[in-house]
């Protein structure tokens, strides 16, 4: 079976029960864990949740951490191949992130039919590989 890619905030919102996308992210990926589809976590996302996680403490930590040791089939390494793919997105749509063309080539390069991500500009660029996390609730109104 071909793996899905797992976007950054929607492994963000998978560990922060407050996070607005938390539980549309977590019916994403148990779906995908139910049909027994395999997981990949390009390595620039995966570094950036631990970053993102070591801010919110400990517990946020250990529960990223234990997601991509756990349930993540690979990180994917940003090798020569994905960075070519990542330089062709980038060229073709100069006003993707370099980030997101990361998380594109890598999809390229291990041939994922699918992308989880919260990023609906996306679609314009894959619209057969995007799954869109949609469902969010409001963020809780700042005092």
């Amino acid at each position: 079976m071909k793996p899905a890619i797992v976007d950054r905030v929607v492994l963000l919102a998978l560990h922060d029960p407050g996070h607005p996308y938390h539980e549309a992210a977590a019916t994403a990926i148990n779906d995908q864990l139910k049909a027994l589809v395999p997981l990949v976590v390009p390595a620039t996302v995966a570094a950036e949740v631990l970053v993102d996680a070591h801010r919110h403490g400990p517990h946020a930590y250990r529960t990223i951490k234990a997601f991509l040791r756990d349930l993540v089939r690979d990180i994917y390494p940003v090798d020569r191949l994905v960075a070519e793919a990542a330089a062709q997105y980038r060229t073709r749509h100069p006003a993707l992130a370099m980030a997101d063309a990361f998380v594109l080539g890598t999809r390229k390069v291990v041939r994922a039919d699918k992308v989880l991500t919260t990023n609906h500009t996306w679609r314009a660029i894959e619209p057969a590989h995007i799954i869109l996390i949609t469902g969010a609730r409001p963020a809780p109104a700042q005092r």
